[in-house]
């Protein structure tokens, strides 16, 4: 039903239906993230930052149910 080279392409594709347009882990983010010239790159916890003004932000859900299921991280760019 959709094509794909290999599960992390299924996966990507089946959320693009849903409206996202692409599902990362935290290798990829911190990959894309150092290419973009960010450092200091941190996996964080949903809804929380180690920069007060982003600490709190994220209001996607309060549950538990999606913590788990999210990969926050926190960077820095000089």
């Amino acid at each position: 039903w959709c094509e794909a080279d290999n599960h992390a392409e299924m996966l990507n594709n089946t959320f693009y239906e849903w409206g996202h347009r692409h599902i990362y882990d935290f290798e990829s983010l911190e990959e894309l993230l150092t290419a973009a010239g960010f450092g200091s790159i941190e996996e964080a916890e949903f809804g929380r930052s180690r920069h007060p003004v982003l600490s709190g932000i994220d209001i996607h859900d309060s549950g538990e149910a999606l913590r788990s299921l999210v990969v926050a991280v926190d960077a820095v760019r000089p």
